[in-house]
């Protein structure tokens, strides 16, 4: 082999060694993406199905339950389940990425969604959790009155405070979830700033 063959060979040798991780990267992000885009319309379809279930539950609860308070409670939690699926499909919803873009617009379309997505993770306490509030409260306090039409001074006070710290509960465990869902993404994008500086 003559120097300058063999000087060819290293080159087109080289050349493959180069192309391929980035082939691997294009692969890998493709992948990422599609996970990430099913993911969310997977998570999405779970909310959707359990704020329709909420809607029949306490629009039987208007008819069921006597007390105004317990009604009035109950139209703002239907209230609130119509905010929520508005507003998953708004804030929330899986953008799809065109493929047919150049990697680094796709990876910069990716990077967007996933900063969409994170922001609503990160603010989930008002969008998601504030908006329940008002009708969970006035449902309590309509669950206080009906104990105390039902057993006068002997209705106890700890159905209330099993509700509230159940729903104490639920709201933090909801929160710490959805924080820790925004850290991974932001590590997410911060592996994709890397791949756009590069």
């Amino acid at each position: 082999m003559t120097p300058k063959s063999e000087k060819h060979d290293i080159k087109a040798i080289w050349g493959a060694q180069a192309v391929e991780p980035n082939l691997v990267t294009v692969e890998r992000i493709r992948a990422d993406a599609d996970k990430f885009q099913s993911a969310v319309r997977r998570r999405n379809r779970v909310e959707y199905a359990a704020l329709v279930f909420v809607i029949a539950v306490f629009g039987a609860y208007i008819w069921i339950f006597p007390t105004p308070l317990m009604r009035l409670g109950s139209l703002l939690i239907i209230a609130a389940a119509i905010f929520m699926i508005v507003r998953i499909h708004f804030r929330a919803s899986a953008n799809p990425i065109p493929s047919h873009q150049s990697f680094m617009d796709y990876i910069a379309r990716y990077r967007e969604e996933l900063r969409r997505q994170q922001s609503a993770l990160r603010t989930v306490w008002l969008w998601y959790l504030a908006p329940w509030v008002p009708g969970i409260g006035v449902f309590t306090i309509g669950i206080n009155q009906l104990l105390k039409h039902m057993l006068g001074n002997r209705a106890p006070f700890w159905p209330i405070a099993l509700v509230m710290v159940a729903m104490v509960g639920v709201f933090a465990g909801v929160l710490i979830l959805n924080v820790g869902g925004s850290r991974r993404l932001q590590r997410k994008i911060h592996e994709l700033d890397r791949l756009l500086a590069s």
